[in-house]
């Protein structure tokens, strides 16, 4: 075996489609398009995270709604695309992300879901 076998890029750089559920469990017929945590793309969105969070004073007034933000704005570089009316763009994941806790838990917990990247399943 060489480690080239543990090469992870090119199964993981296109990201996947994850379907979307309604409250009750039933498939909404809406999704997301994700990429991993794995990915190169996304190391340097956490990079720019960590960044920013350095900068936050736990003394300013604001500072927990500022590492929120930070947050949000890592998650949503994750989403490279959705099946809503609304345009795909930064402020618009953003807006929903900052209004759905329910939303930011599934991206959150998608993107680090290695068998979903990795394999055939859904997340």
């Amino acid at each position: 075996m060489k480690s080239t076998d543990f090469f992870s890029t090119e199964a993981i750089a296109d990201g996947k489609k994850v379907p979307l559920f309604k409250q009750d469990g039933t498939d909404s017929g809406q999704w997301i398009h994700l990429i991993s945590a794995e990915s190169k793309e996304s190391a340097l969105l956490g990079a720019r995270m960590y960044s920013e969070l350095a900068k936050c004073d736990d003394k300013d007034k604001g500072v927990f709604e500022k590492r929120l933000d930070i947050n949000i704005g890592y998650l949503a570089g994750h989403v490279k695309d959705w099946s809503f009316e609304e345009e795909c763009t930064t402020e618009n994941v953003c807006d929903t992300l900052r209004n759905s806790q329910r939303f930011r838990d599934e991206i959150a917990t998608t993107i680090e879901n290695r068998d979903f990247f990795y394999g055939s399943s859904e997340s």
